[in-house]
C-alpha cells in the first residue's frame, strides 16, 4: 500500500506550524533593522550634500539639514525658519522612526562647524547615535 502514515502527516503539520510561528517576528525584525539602516544612509548622504553645497558656497549661501520624524530636508540658509523654501529638498524615510538630539544641522562655508552635533535615530528594534564633530566628520 502506498501513501503517508498519520504520524508522517502530523510531523509535517507540526513542522509547518513551528516555521510559521517563528518566521513573522524574525521577518519584522529584519525589515525594521533594514529600514533604520536605510534612513541612516539617506541622512548621511543629505548631510554630505549640505556640507558640499556650503563648502562650494553654492548660491553664495550656507546649507543645512532639518531632521524630523520620518523626514529629512536639505535647505539653503542660516537656519530652517528663515530658509529660502525654493531650494528645499525633502527626503522621505523608509518606515517609521523617531529622532532626538540636534534636529537642525548647519554647515558653514568653511569646514569648521560652530559646535558638535548629536542626532539619535531610533525605531522599535534599534537606536543609532550619529555624531558630527567640529570638522564635519560624521561617525555612528
Amino acid at each position: 500500500m502506498k501513501g503517508f502514515t498519520l504520524l508522517e502527516i502530523l510531523l509535517v503539520i507540526a513542522l509547518i506550524t513551528v516555521v510559521s510561528v517563528i518566521s513573522p517576528p524574525i521577518y519584522t525584525k529584519i525589515v525594521s533593522q533594514t529600514a533604520i539602516n536605510s534612513n541612516i544612509s539617506t541622512l548621511i548622504s543629505v548631510l554630505h550634500k549640505a556640507q558640499s553645497n556650503s563648502l562650494a558656497s553654492l548660491y553664495d549661501s550656507v546649507w543645512g539639514v532639518k531632521i524630523e520624524n520620518n523626514k529629512f530636508t536639505l535647505f539653503k540658509g542660516n537656519d530652517y525658519s528663515s530658509r529660502d523654501q525654493n531650494f528645499d529638498e525633502p527626503y522621505d524615510s523608509y518606515g517609521n522612526f523617531t529622532t532626538s538630539g540636534d534636529n537642525e544641522i548647519i554647515f558653514p562655508k568653511l569646514n569648521t562647524l560652530n559646535k558638535k552635533y548629536l542626532v539619535v535615530i531610533s525605531n522599535d528594534e534599534k537606536t543609532i547615535n550619529l555624531n558630527i564633530n567640529e570638522f564635519g566628520v560624521i561617525d555612528y
